[in-house]
């Protein structure tokens, strides 16, 4: 895998002038098997907000189609 998040990995955007991420895009990174969606127990997952405190410089998330139950944070 490369190191330069900026320009080759998929959903990542970064600051031109910084290089710094700006944007990260998760969005159906989850497959479902839609023809097993009732044996699926779907929104059990939950996503550390601790896990961003790195990027300041972020401005957006998306996380949508991921069936993530709902976020927390560290305390």
């Amino acid at each position: 895998m490369s190191s330069d998040c900026c320009n080759d990995w998929e959903g990542v955007k970064c600051n031109a002038t910084t290089r710094r991420m700006t944007q990260l895009s998760l969005n159906q990174k989850t497959k479902i098997n839609y023809s097993d969606y009732n044996s699926y127990s779907y929104g059990v997952s939950l996503l550390s907000m601790s896990l961003f405190h790195p990027f300041e410089e972020s401005q957006c998330l998306d996380s949508s189609d991921n069936w993530f139950k709902g976020f927390y944070e560290n305390k």
